[in-house]
């Protein structure tokens, strides 16, 4: 198995525990962390929708989905930077997301990122690129084990968390 062929198969593995996770979460919970200084699922999926979406166009040198109306769609900064690094729980918390929209928009960075992946060689994982931290430069498959797989599993885990925390145990069917 290539490398980007495990990538995509780590990712839709997550996905599915995700969709798990989700399915039955009631709706009012979707935007309610368990404090205010917390982020709720909603704005987590948002996030890691978006920190993929950043990766995938920053390894490939292509454009983002993000521009394609969907910051309107979220009362959100439009700019590609917004990754939500950096938020206050203000706007945290004045983020508007349904499920069928978010949905809609992770689905289409993944269709994107399934493309990219297909795309890339195991010499283009090799190639150094510029790093988000500005000065410094990370090869290509270190950029999606880190800024991809790292980070998309970690706020996985906690949307899966917070599955739990709103409707207790018994929601994971095995």
């Amino acid at each position: 198995m290539e490398a980007t062929e495990l990538i995509a198969k780590l990712l839709e593995i997550n996905g599915g525990v995700v969709e798990m996770a989700l399915d039955g979460l009631p709706d009012e919970k979707f935007d309610e962390g368990p404090t205010d200084d917390t982020n709720p699922v909603g704005w987590l999926l948002w996030h890691k929708t978006r920190v993929e979406d950043a990766v995938i166009a920053h390894v490939t040198d292509d454009t983002q989905v993000w521009p394609g109306g969907w910051a309107e769609k979220f009362g959100a900064d439009p700019s590609p930077q917004n990754i939500g690094m950096g938020h206050k729980p203000e706007t945290v918390h004045s983020l508007k997301f349904t499920k069928a929209e978010l949905k809609t928009y992770a689905d289409a960075v993944r269709e994107k990122t399934n493309a990219a992946l297909k795309s890339l060689s195991p010499e283009d994982l090799e190639k150094e690129i510029p790093d988000f931290f500005p000065g410094q430069t990370i090869r290509v498959g270190e950029m999606l084990g880190r800024g991809l797989i790292a980070d998309n599993i970690q706020h996985s885990g906690q949307v899966c968390y917070l599955r739990g925390y709103h409707t207790g145990f018994g929601w994971m069917p095995f």
